[in-house]
């Protein structure tokens, strides 16, 4: 458990977690394009990662920016995820492309809402 600490400090590592994640990523789909051996699995983990680290950090500048306490951040941003899921751009997709752009941005509204659960942000562990 992290004791001592807020629940902003708490949002504000998760954040960092999440661009920590998106550089690891990267870093990897740069690997396989220095090899000319590409992934349709690496460029989906780009995808998501990025869309994931752009949902925490909306999180946080909602705190910083806009003055919300990170409770209300996190509920503002988990609502917002929620439309995503059930809303999601998907039905909109018109190139092959295009629907794995929205097809990533809704997974990755799914993790970051899985993973704003109070217990999620305290332990840092996703159930």
């Amino acid at each position: 458990m992290n004791v001592g600490k807020s629940f902003e400090q708490l949002v504000r590592e998760r954040a960092e977690e999440a661009a920590c994640k998106q550089h690891d990523v990267e870093g990897a789909l740069i690997v396989e394009m220095d090899q000319r051996a590409i992934s349709g699995d690496a460029l989906e983990a780009v995808a998501v990662a990025q869309a994931v680290s752009r949902w925490w950090q909306m999180t946080v500048e909602l705190t910083s920016i806009e003055k919300l306490t990170a409770q209300d951040a996190v509920r503002e941003a988990r609502s917002l995820a929620v439309r995503d899921i059930v809303d999601g751009p998907v039905d909109q997709a018109g190139s092959a492309f295009e629907l794995a752009m929205s097809a990533a941005t809704v997974e990755a509204a799914r993790i970051f809402f899985r993973a704003t659960s109070y217990t999620a942000i305290m332990t840092g562990r996703v159930s």
